[in-house]
């Protein structure tokens, strides 16, 4: 039997939430869309907005488990080598693909290096969360791409905490302060630690890890387990002055998904990752029309110096990697309001990253109390010096957003950013929006946007392989194969096209249809160099590959969301169902693939059983079509490998011991049902599909002072 808690409704809250409808849950105010508060119907996007309320009766822990519950996502869990969660927004894979915020400050990693989306971003301490599908690089730039999720911090007075435990060393927990001063200051922080329950890989996947057998270095099937912290602290001074400071920081395996026979499963080969911001911004009205915000935010990631790799292509003797990433941005945003009905929103950014990208393989751990050029690493295996690179660049940006209520039916939505990097030049790119409510049951959004994704510094100077440890024929050292850099990276390129209709049936049933259609252009991806690069002085390599702005996406899909409230004297209920349909083709070198990293259709939904605001109970179903994995069929390289559909139940409840006193208990995979996600890299070196966890149950309490 394991532990867990999740913060829970008091009685009084729950007695406010039941009397509300469904359009009254619906009808809340956002800011992510336009950066100012806006009627969630009025945003000019498509827009879920998963409150507290739902957090907490569906017993959601985190920014993962959120996504896993959305319309358009595919989740991939260990299947990549070193990230425990890959996330697929409407069929573009990769956690960098979109932008992470809390309170519309920079949440996501510095530099746009892809992280992990789990309790490193919890969700406690949310008022609601904000999730924009589509393109938003009008108001927010790079990274921007595919969709934003917005963390709205809570702001009423509470004291509350977390503990937790469980089976196999599974530990979670919280506290949560939020208090508002007499003076006019409101102060809210929180902290949450987390470790995973340890993998049973092995037991359950006995055709992949057979009984008896060891690791090439001698190591039983054993994985890492995952530790996650987090912690975030915010002062508001008479809704003016604002200051915060961010914190997470996880520790995962490096080895998920391999092959037995190419890794040397040792528990000490993880990845280490950091993520830190400072920021303080000041809003005031100058005018009785004009209403300006100024935002400061200083932010770094580093991927730690202990993070190691230890397999057949280190020769089973762990090898180190290191990344650091430093930013400074300045955001400066007008709102000038025409008149009632007419508003126009501008403003300016000014970013100066800094940037360590993760290079080659260091034989000892990176020295971060030297500078770059002090650390003195050779080629492992030679005498010639490592070669490890910095890249520093500056980006500005300007952008012009106009909203205009025509009349009663009709809200027109224009914008437009231009942005210049010193990396990887200029981009402008538009939106459009066009709103109409020919009734209060009724509404509907066609949305076209345009957006970029930078290149971060990691996809452009990745680099990695090993050496013979003889000369060749001219002494030169000989390598058969690296991974070889490529700072001529350009931006990925996105167009999208949406149609968006919503109705309302009387006030307890919602039901909204989105299709949609992409274009992206210049998508990264990984190929072979026609000529190996010599970038190593002294070595004569015999072949590489290299990041390339080589593939084409074309999506289509669309979504189908229905929402119902109902009510039976003591018994509340309240439902939801998500079904998801995507494809396309991606283009590389004239061939035309299936969509990696994809399910074609999705079903995810559940229901809440409330009965007399004291017991909940929430079963959640998901199923998955066949997923597409990375790689493509040897026999047939038009389509992918795939990874069988699978059937999973989640089971969260709830019951109110005393006014301040609450039990839960999850199950997760409720019928202990053996699945796999799709795998990223060759059959070569991972297995053909990534196992996935079994049963897991849990059970805690949560305490509000």
């Amino acid at each position: 039997m394991s532990l867990l808690v999740v913060s829970s409704l008091q009685a009084d809250e729950f007695d406010e939430y039941l009397s509300m409808s469904l359009d009254d849950l619906l009808n809340v105010e956002v800011t992510t869309t336009s950066k100012y508060v806006e009627n969630l119907k009025d945003s000019p996007a498509n827009m879920y907005v998963i409150s507290r309320e739902q957090i907490l009766k569906r017993g959601y822990r985190n920014i993962g488990d959120i996504l896993k519950s959305l319309p358009g996502v595919d989740i991939q869990n260990y299947s990549l080598l070193n990230s425990p969660t890959t996330v697929t927004m409407r069929g573009h894979a990769g956690n960098n693909k979109f932008l992470l915020l809390q309170d519309g400050v920079r949440l996501s990693s510095a530099g746009g290096e892809a992280i992990n989306m789990s309790f490193n971003f919890p969700v406690y301490y949310a008022k609601q969360v904000e999730i924009l599908m589509g393109p938003s690089s009008v108001s927010y730039g790079a990274d921007a791409f595919m969709g934003v999720i917005n963390i709205i911090t809570m702001e009423e007075e509470l004291v509350e905490t977390q503990i937790s435990t469980g089976e196999d060393g599974y530990k979670q927990g919280y506290f949560h302060f939020s208090k508002k001063m007499d003076n006019g200051v409101h102060l809210s922080l929180g902290g949450q630690g987390y470790q995973s329950n340890e993998f049973e890989f092995a037991e359950d996947f006995p055709e992949y890890y057979p009984a008896g057998d060891v690791s090439p270095t001698g190591n039983p099937f054993d994985f890492s387990q995952t530790k996650e912290n987090s912690f975030f602290a915010k002062i508001k001074i008479k809704n003016h002055w604002d200051f915060g400071f961010n914190f997470s920081q996880m520790e995962a395996s490096n080895y998920y998904a391999p092959r037995s026979d190419v890794d040397a499963f040792d528990t000490s080969s993880i990845g280490e990752t950091t993520i830190a911001n400072l920021y303080g911004s000041f809003q005031a009205d100058i005018t009785d029309k004009l209403h300006s915000t100024s935002l400061l935010t200083l932010m770094s990631f580093e991927l730690g110096n202990g993070t190691n790799f230890n397999n057949l292509f280190t020769d089973f003797v762990p090898l180190y990697k290191y990344e650091l990433t430093e930013r400074i941005s300045f955001n400066q945003d007008f709102i000038y309001n025409l008149n009632e009905d007419h508003k126009i929103s501008f403003g300016a950014v000014y970013d100066d990253i800094n940037t360590i990208p993760v290079g080659a393989d260091l034989p000892t751990p990176y020295n971060t109390s030297l500078s770059v050029n002090q650390q003195n690493f050779n080629y492992p295996g030679t005498t010639l010096p490592l070669v490890l690179f910095e890249n520093n660049h500056e980006n500005v940006g300007v952008y012009l957003q106009d909203n205009w209520i025509i009349n009663d039916q009709w809200r027109l939505v224009t914008g437009i950013r231009y942005d210049n990097d010193s990396f990887h030049g200029s981009s402008t790119n538009p939106r459009v929006s066009a709103i109409y409510k020919p009734n209060d049951k009724n509404l509907v959004k066609l949305l076209y946007g345009q957006a970029y994704l930078a290149p971060s510094s990691e996809n452009a100077f990745i680099n990695f392989g090993d050496f013979s440890g003889f000369n060749s024929t001219t002494g030169l050292w000989e390598s058969f194969f690296f991974q070889a850099p490529n700072p001529e990276l350009q931006p990925e390129e996105l167009q999208t096209l949406e149609f968006t209709y919503e109705h309302w049936f009387e006030h307890n049933t919602h039901i909204k249809f989105a299709p949609y259609y992409t274009r992206i252009d210049s998508v990264v991806r990984l190929s072979a160099d026609p000529v190996p690069q010599q970038f190593i002085p002294g070595a004569e390599i015999g072949f590489t590959n290299s990041n390339k702005n080589s593939g084409e996406l074309d999506i289509y899909g669309a979504d189908l969301s229905l929402e119902n409230i109902s009510s039976f004297n003591s018994l509340h209920i309240e439902s939801w169902l998500n079904i998801s349909f995507v494809n396309g083709r991606l283009e590389e070198n004239s061939v035309k693939t299936n969509l990696p990293l994809i399910s074609e259709y999705k079903i995810k939904g559940g229901a809440s059983f409330i009965y007399r605001n004291k017991y909940t109970l929430t079963p959640q179903i998901y199923w998955v079509d066949d997923s597409n994995n990375n790689q493509a069929d040897p026999a047939e390289p038009t389509k992918r490998l795939q990874t069988d559909s699978y059937f999973v139940t989640d089971l969260h409840a709830e019951v109110v011991l005393t006014k301040n006193l609450n039990i839960v208990s999850d199950i997760y995979n409720l019928f202990d049902k053996k699945h796999s996600h799709a795998t990223h890299f060759t059959t070569f070196t991972t297995l053909p599909e990534a196992p996935q966890p079994g049963r897991l149950i849990t059970v805690g309490l949560y305490y509000k002072f």
